[in-house]
């Protein structure tokens, strides 16, 4: 278990951030930069969160 980098503000504020496309199948956290692979999909992540920086992301609607 890997401890948290940044965890933003005590008082429980919550960061927002996105998952931005770096090119193929890697996204990076607008917060903190940390770089995720979505194992060959180029489809916009759905992780509701940073596993680096806990940054909430918005939610990623389905296509159906």
């Amino acid at each position: 278990v890997r401890p948290l980098r940044n965890i933003g503000n005590v008082a429980g504020e919550v960061a927002r951030a996105e998952w931005a496309h770096l090119g193929g199948d890697e996204w990076c956290c607008t917060h903190c930069g940390y770089v995720i692979n979505t194992e060959g999909s180029w489809e916009k992540p759905r992780r509701k969160y940073c596993e680096e920086c806990g940054a909430k992301m918005p939610e990623v609607p389905d296509e159906n």
